[in-house]
């Protein structure tokens, strides 16, 4: 007789062992290391605020509300990717500066003080 592996491709104790997720658990343990021992940039979450904002839109009008409605996604008839594609640009441009001006310009001075 075979015997017959219960362990599926996605089991946790097969997930474990890979290498994906042990660089994961190290750079999370870095990550938490690191913001537990330095004060935080609040202004540093603009930029992943923005992004997310355009990211959730397209997800949205291209995944979920061709779901709901049962009609594939056309970002030409689509309101949301109109709008999402229109201010992309804006968007990465506010974000650009934010970065420039804002968190560079605060680093600089915290490294002066």
């Amino acid at each position: 007789m075979q015997s017959i592996s219960v362990c599926s491709p996605l089991s946790p104790t097969r997930l474990r062992g890979t290498l994906d997720v042990m660089v994961l658990t190290v750079f999370c343990a870095a990550l938490a290391v690191m913001w537990f021992f330095t004060t935080p940039i609040f202004l540093a979450l603009i930029p992943y605020f923005i992004y997310s904002i355009f990211h959730v839109i397209t997800y949205f009008s291209e995944y979920v509300l061709p779901a709901i409605t049962a009609r594939p996604a056309r970002p030409k008839e689509d309101k949301l990717a109109q709008l999402a594609h229109k201010y992309q640009d804006l968007g990465s441009q506010t974000v650009a500066k934010v970065e420039v001006y804002g968190i560079l310009i605060r680093l600089i001075i915290a490294l002066l003080m």
